[in-house]
């Protein structure tokens, strides 16, 4: 009988499945996941116009995940140096606008909570808009 009896973080601990159960009742008291569905249609339409920004060389999108690709040359794809600290720039300008982005490397990532309005979505969606072009045009 070599057993460690220390149990596992979360088997049957009560707090999480109690937890769990009241945030399964709160996705279908507030009809969350038709709500995320509009709201992820609400950032595939974005796509375009994000798309054509002169600093982005592609934008990946699925529901309500979007990933946006800086590149320094829109033809080669190829991404922005290092050396441009690109990472405290989209930080430093994007809370000009009002919001927070998080990039690894030289992707912005756009992760907004589920439960965002589409008025707080489309604010992010400007912000991040708006921090794009003001780096390119300080690159």
């Amino acid at each position: 009988m070599k057993h460690f009896f220390h149990g596992h973080t979360f088997t049957g601990n009560p707090l999480a499945c109690a937890t769990a159960i009241t945030n399964l009742s709160l996705y279908k008291k507030y009809n969350l996941i038709s709500k995320i569905k509009k709201r992820a249609t609400q950032i595939q339409s974005s796509i375009e116009e994000i798309s054509n920004l002169d600093l982005v060389g592609d934008v990946r999108h699925k529901g309500m995940l979007m990933g946006i690709e800086l590149v320094s040359d829109k033809k080669t794809k190829s991404p922005v140096s290092l050396e441009k600290r690109l990472p405290q720039r989209v930080f430093t300008e994007a809370k000009k606008h009002g919001i927070y982005q998080r990039t690894l490397g030289n992707i912005v990532m756009v992760i907004p909570p589920l439960a965002i309005s589409e008025k707080e979505l489309d604010f992010l969606i400007d912000g991040t808009i708006k921090t794009i072009k003001n780096i390119a045009h300080n690159l």
